[in-house]
This record gives structure tokens, C-alpha cells and sequence, in this order.
């Protein structure tokens, strides 16, 4: 088994450690989340008009005064309580929408300054959220004080990391840095009639406090059906992936000695060798790496290395040939 290696580094550019200065100060909290005047317009007509001649509620539905702190990474919302000021529950206890709220647009406003819109999506919706949005499926997957804002997939551009809104945080001290991922190489071993695929990437720790991933040990063998891990591949008109990454299963389902810690300023680097993904017929491929954390309550948060790292980041892209 190749040990993992840590190293401290010292990390500059978007996720640093760091800090820039704060922003100059607003009226109003650092940063807020306001639904629309206009309650009648669905997440998809809102994405239609300007962000700027949007007219906001006077209050707003959450603010930064709400909040522990911001994982910029994962855009995991860790609240000072639990989600039950702004969602109903079920009669298991979990959080679920009020039916008010399905396909409601919102604006995540940064001193003063409309950043992005944004939607509450649910699965009973016929249409896919037209930006970033909140899951109803989250709101009831992720532990009792975690909002989770969901990347929209529809651009390569991720408004959710908007400049604006990290110094808003970091001006009222709740900004993380979270992880940053990069995939550095991915090969084609074996392709017959299935493929196995070679690559190697860097999970580097630009968080304030020390992180609990997953060992990337364990996302290598295909006996390990926890997580949705590993690297996705598009090409010739469809995803492969392998068939030992497609199951996500129960989130109090997870064990200590999983994880691997990663000092605050370091990061490992591994190569991971991952079988079952489908034939790989002759093309060029968009490879990204999706690392999942998993959704584990806050008691049970904190192991001794370090805070478990909970959402999920996706990496940058590879391209590759296969012959």
C-alpha cells in the first residue's frame, strides 16, 4: 500500500489561508439570503429578469447572524441552530419544504449587493432548477444545523463562489476555506469489456482547522459502496462511471477509521486504481473527480485529528484520448 504523504504547503489564490482585509462596512448583515416581493414567480421566471431590478422582502429569510460558519468549499451553511426556523418537518421528525416554499426563488445578497439567484428545488417539480438551489431532498439528508446550497450544472461557471460573498463572510469571521481538489492525471489501464481506470489527484486543506476526509484508500477498492467518489468521465455521448461508485448509502452509516486527517495548510496526494467502469470506445474524454463527505450529525462531528469534512467539491477538468 503507497502511504499517504502530507505535506504543509502554503496555499494562495481563491481558497488561501490567508485572509484579505474586510470589506468596507454596509448597513445590514454581512451577508443574507431574501425571498422575493413578488411571491407568484417561480425560480425559473426569476431567472429570466434582471438580478439588479429584483425587489427583495424587506427581511430577510436567513442572515450571517444565523450562522456558525460558511464551508466555501462544500457551500455547507453550518447554523448556530438547527434548521427548524426555516423548515417544516414530517411526521419522522426530518425537515421538509412547506409546500410554500417549492420552486421559490431567493437571492443570497453580500453587503448590500445582489450576488446571485438562487431556488428551492424539490423532486416534485417537473423542471430542473435554473441556478444554484436548495435541495428539499438535502434539507432532509444533511445533519439538523447544515444548509447546503447545491451547485448549478448547467455552466462551468460556479456563482456560488462569488468574491463578494467570501469577504462578506471573512468580515464577520464565519468564512472556512473548506478543501480544494485537483486532478493531476487520469489513465485507461485495462479496457476489454470493462475498464479500469488509473488517477491521481492532490486534496489539499485550506481550512483553518484541521479535516477529516475520507481515506482515499478506501475510495480505491470496489468493496467500498459508501460514496459516489471517483472519477466521472463524458465522452461519446454518455458518463461512465464505475459500477461500484453509483450507491450512496445511509449517512449514520460511516466508521472512524475511514477517514484520514489533513492538517490545516497540508495536503495528500494519492494515485487510486478503480475498476468497473464501462468499455471506453475510442474518443477524447472530460474527466472530473467528485469527492463526496459525508452527512454526519454534530455530535458525532469531530474526531480527535480534526472536524469531519462534510458536503461535496468537484475538481478541475482533465482531458483525455483513448485509442
Amino acid at each position: 500500500m503507497r502511504p499517504i504523504v502530507i505535506v504543509a504547503v502554503a496555499l494562495f489564490g481563491t481558497g488561501c489561508l490567508t485572509e484579505p482585509g474586510p470589506p468596507p462596512a454596509n448597513e445590514g448583515p454581512a451577508l443574507a439570503i431574501f425571498f422575493l416581493e413578488n411571491s407568484s414567480l417561480t425560480g425559473y421566471q426569476a431567472s429570466q429578469l434582471d438580478l439588479d431590478l429584483l425587489v427583495l422582502r424587506k427581511e430577510p429569510w436567513l442572515t450571517s447572524n444565523d450562522v456558525q460558519f460558511y464551508d466555501f468549499s462544500s457551500h455547507c451553511i453550518y447554523l448556530k441552530a438547527d434548521k427548524s426556523q426555516f423548515f417544516a418537518t414530517d411526521t419522522g421528525g426530518h425537515f421538509v419544504f412547506d409546500p410554500v416554499l417549492i420552486d421559490k426563488p431567493f437571492v443570497v445578497v453580500a453587503n448590500g449587493e445582489k450576488c446571485y439567484l438562487g431556488s428551492l428545488h424539490s423532486g416534485l417539480l417537473s423542471t430542473l432548477p435554473p441556478g444554484p438551489y436548495v435541495d428539499e431532498l438535502d434539507v432532509g439528508f444533511y445533519p439538523e444545523d447544515v444548509l447546503h446550497i447545491s451547485r448549478f450544472w448547467g455552466s462551468e461557471t460556479d456563482v456560488r463562489g462569488d468574491s463578494r460573498i467570501k469577504d462578506a463572510l471573512i468580515s464577520v469571521g464565519i468564512y472556512r476555506g473548506g478543501i480544494a481538489l485537483d486532478l493531476e492525471n487520469v489513465n485507461v489501464l485495462e479496457n476489454n469489456d470493462t475498464s479500469t481506470i488509473e488517477y491521481t489527484f492532490r486534496t489539499a486543506n485550506i481550512d483553518r482547522d484541521n479535516l477529516c476526509v475520507i481515506d482515499p484508500n478506501k475510495m480505491g477498492t470496489e468493496l467500498f459502496h459508501y460514496f459516489t467518489n471517483g472519477v466521472v468521465l463524458q465522452g461519446n455521448n454518455r458518463l461512465y462511471q464505475s459500477e461500484y461508485k453509483k450507491v450512496t448509502t445511509p449517512a449514520t452509516s460511516w466508521d472512524p477509521a475511514w477517514f484520514v486527517e489533513i492538517p490545516a495548510g497540508s495536503f495528500i496526494e494519492r494515485t487510486v486504481k478503480l475498476k468497473g467502469y464501462p468499455r471506453m470506445l475510442p474518443g477524447v474524454y472530460r474527466c472530473k473527480l467528485t469527492f463526496d463527505g459525508p452527512k454526519v450529525r454534530k455530535g458525532d462531528r469531530y474526531l480527535s485529528g480534526g472536524r469531519i469534512w462534510l458536503g461535496d467539491v468537484v475538481s478541475n477538468r482533465i482531458d483525455i484520448e483513448v485509442r
